[in-house]
């Protein structure tokens, strides 16, 4: 359920940021943090579910130097296969030739 933008069952305000409110699964009741220190709802004593901040991981968030990206194969792959090709097909022309 959605938390931000939802009434507070308490105060009857709006919770303007997921973070600074809770809500119960069950009753799909929505309260600031602040207005009910409970962890559990009043209504049907489950406990209420909050919003929390993703854990930030600086090792995906980081950028990377261009040294150590991936680079594409792209053009040099094309060439390099495109002369190892030839010259097997050379090599191999003049075998065949040597022998006939």
């Amino acid at each position: 359920m959605e938390i931000a933008g939802s009434t507070c069952n308490s105060c009857k305000r709006p919770v303007t940021f997921a973070v600074d409110g809770k809500v119960c699964p069950n009753c799909r009741v929505v309260v600031h943090l602040g207005c009910e220190p409970e962890e559990v709802c009043g209504r049907c004593e489950r406990p209420y579910e909050k919003c929390e901040r993703p854990i930030p991981d600086p090792v995906r968030d980081a950028l990377l130097p261009r040294a150590l990206r991936m680079r594409s194969p792209g053009p040099t792959f094309v060439v390099l296969t495109t002369v190892v090709v030839a010259v097997l097909l050379i090599v191999s022309y003049y075998v065949i030739m040597d022998s006939i």
